[in-house]
């Protein structure tokens, strides 16, 4: 390890052995990493948390400005397009900044759509600092060797070696994985267009937060800290999710629980074809076999259920096409039909042609598309199989052909907008589901003939309750601008019994930058603001506690003592002590500052720099004698409400 947790990496990293001659005839690296280490948000060089990388540049090298995106085309085209795609602040070098790119398009094609080249910084001579702003540290080392080989690779007009490609592989995970991040991606934008306090989420399936200490919101994908456990566990389950509801008078088709396939086909007799079969906890149609009307039917669709779920149901098939109503705080925001993927004959083309043709719409084309490619899955041969077709039938002119009967993006399905009105009878279940499960952000499953009529006319009903919902149906059907993401947003942003108010979820911040001569003044600004009845997060030389509680401390000058304190749900306004000296090394550990505040009113100019950028006003000690100061500071958060009271 080097100073400051700078992690050192093998001299020669971009070579991998390579005997590529450059100009001399000499093996040579264009490029040398020097080391790697995690920047804490508030840094010298971004506002964001990162990973920042010392490279070395070898003098002599010429870049074609094609040679990377040339080998990254040949590897996988969207390697290319998220090169090009690559925002990078900094001077026109071309080593580095193609070394930058091919950095953040590993990321993307990763896990992190939303990493970016914050600063991009010559250190000295062929010295270069890049700083990919929300990248993953805990994966870092394993893609910056990959960059770095993949890059000398390309600069020496080779190709990826096997070992490479398979690295590439591990990374990058499936084209379904990729469509995942990026709706989470298009996310966290919405979310910091409108809250630049947001943490993490990015990857995976972590935890992500939006706003500073009580005043924050936590939320994993689209579940929120406002669904109750109870809601969670009965949505997760198809068969208590129709109890509940059928016991609250909304319409549900009738199911009955069945332990093997007897009982399966015993069932559908009972409750009268035709019947769907499926697993009670499986997601994404996973299983489940509908519009079945014999007991041979029955019989295999229950083993295919069975390979998902140890407990399968069988219920009444509803009237209608499949609707998607995505109900946030108890209002219906939007509604798609879910529909299947259907082809119409031509009399000429095959219905393999007529599927090439419907993966050339814009919304399933690079870069970066928005919906899944349609592709002769098993299932789908299988469902065409059964009514005698296959990729080489030829429809009829006119003919419609449906490749399966879900309209699961999977399965080729797409999602269209319902722009017409939707029944207030229809309205009134989705959101009577919703909160009488009590999942406060969920996607209503109706089946309904014409969404338009009441279901108490027409039939249907729901079928089920996503209580983690995806936003793709309205990404596919809106584009990425669809304003859903916004709704949510709004939506997390609101105090209770406050709806239609988004608040900043902001609590004061407060920084003294300094020594020991600044750990007084420090206690007596937090004793100022506990007098008026905050919880206090307090970071000083002597103490380190939030609301009163004391904490492992990381260490003075650590960026992870701010963080801890703005992430904790029980404090309403920080004060710290950071080192002069700290601040530049290692950031100060969250993205935004209240007020700065220096022993006396000439800061040094590279710290009040880097304050300011984080929005600080910029103080003396002697300043804060001002009471109205600090007062006008609390009325500019929702923690002022309460101060004094």
């Amino acid at each position: 390890m080097g100073v400051g947790g700078r992690t050192e990496l093998a001299t020669d990293p971009a070579g991998q052995g390579s005997k590529d001659s450059v100009d001399d005839g000499t093996a040579a690296a264009p490029l040398r990493i020097l080391s790697h280490w995690p920047m804490a948000a508030g840094n010298k060089l971004g506002v964001r948390p990162g990973i920042a990388v010392a490279i070395e540049i070898a003098p002599g090298f010429v870049c074609d400005p094609e040679a990377v995106p040339r080998l990254l085309s040949a590897l996988a085209p969207d390697l290319e397009d998220e090169f090009r795609l690559a925002r990078i602040e900094g001077p026109a070098a071309p080593l580095p900044r193609a070394f930058a790119g091919l950095l953040v398009a590993l990321l993307a094609e990763g896990r992190d759509l939303a990493a970016r080249v914050g600063r991009l910084h010559m250190e000295a001579g062929l010295r270069w600092y890049v700083l990919v702003e929300d990248g993953i540290s805990t994966r870092a080392g394993s893609v910056i060797g990959l960059a770095a080989a993949l890059f000398g690779q390309a600069i020496a007009g080779g190709t990826a070696s096997p070992d490479q490609v398979r690295r590439l592989a591990a990374l990058c995970g499936s084209a379904t994985d990729r469509l995942l991040h990026g709706e989470r991606a298009m996310l966290a934008v919405a979310i910091e267009a409108r809250c630049p306090g947001w943490r993490g989420g990015r990857h995976g399936g972590t935890i992500g937060a939006m706003g500073e200490g009580r005043e924050g919101v936590r939320l994993r994908h689209t579940s929120t800290m406002r669904m109750t456990s109870l809601g969670a566990d009965m949505a997760e389950r198809k068969d208590r999710t129709q109890i509940r509801l059928a016991r609250a008078g909304l319409p549900v088709p009738r199911q009955v629980r069945v332990a093997d396939a007897a009982a399966a086909c015993a069932a559908a007799l009972e409750i009268g074809y035709p019947v769907v079969v499926k697993p009670v906890d499986a997601s994404n149609a996973r299983g489940v076999s509908t519009g079945l009307s014999t007991p041979e039917a029955v019989t295999a669709a229950f083993g295919l259920a069975r390979g998902h779920s140890s407990s399968i149901v069988v219920e009444s098939q509803l009237p209608g096409e499949a609707f998607r109503l995505l109900v946030i705080g108890g209002k219906l925001v939007a509604t798609v039909l879910s529909a299947p993927a259907r082809l119409v004959g031509d009399g000429v083309r095959t219905l393999g042609e007529l599927v090439e043709a419907a993966n050339r719409i814009p919304a399933r084309q690079r870069p970066r598309p928005i919906q899944r490619r349609i592709e002769w899955t098993a299932e789908i041969l299988d469902y065409l199989g059964q009514r005698g077709m296959g990729p080489e039938t030829v429809p009829d002119a006119g003919a419609i052909v449906a490749l399966h009967w879900s309209g699961h993006g999977g399965r080729g399905g797409s999602a269209i907008a319902v722009t017409g009105p939707v029944h207030p009878d229809n309205r009134r279940a989705a959101c009577q589901a919703a909160e009488v499960i009590g999942v406060d952000v969920c996607g209503i499953d109706m089946v309904l003939p014409d969404i338009a009529r009441s279901w108490r006319e027409t039939g249907g009903g729901i079928c089920e309750v996503n209580r983690a919902p995806g936003m793709r149906y309205h990404i596919v059907a809106d584009g990425p601008d669809t304003p859903v993401l916004g709704r949510y947003v709004d939506y997390l942003l609101a105090r209770p019994g406050q709806p239609d108010r988004a608040m900043p979820r902001t609590i004061p911040i407060l920084v003294f930058v300094g020594g020991d001569e600044l750990e007084q003044p420090a206690l007596a600004c937090a004793r100022r603001l506990e007098s008026g009845g905050l919880a206090v997060g307090i970071a000083t030389a002597g103490s380190y506690a939030a609301a009163g509680l004391p904490l492992a401390d990381p260490g003075i000058g650590s960026p992870l003592r701010l963080a801890r304190l703005v992430d904790d749900p029980a404090v309403a306004a920080v004060v710290a002590v950071v080192p002069a000296a700290a601040l530049l090394a290692d950031g100060l550990g969250h993205g935004r500052v209240d007020l700065a505040i220096f022993a006396d009113a000439r800061p040094p100019p590279a710290v009040a720099s880097l304050l300011g950028r984080l929005g600080a006003a910029i103080l003396s000690v002697a300043d804060l004698a001002d009471g109205r100061i600090v007062a006008d500071l609390l009325a500019r958060h929702p923690a002022g409400e309460r101060y004094g009271r």
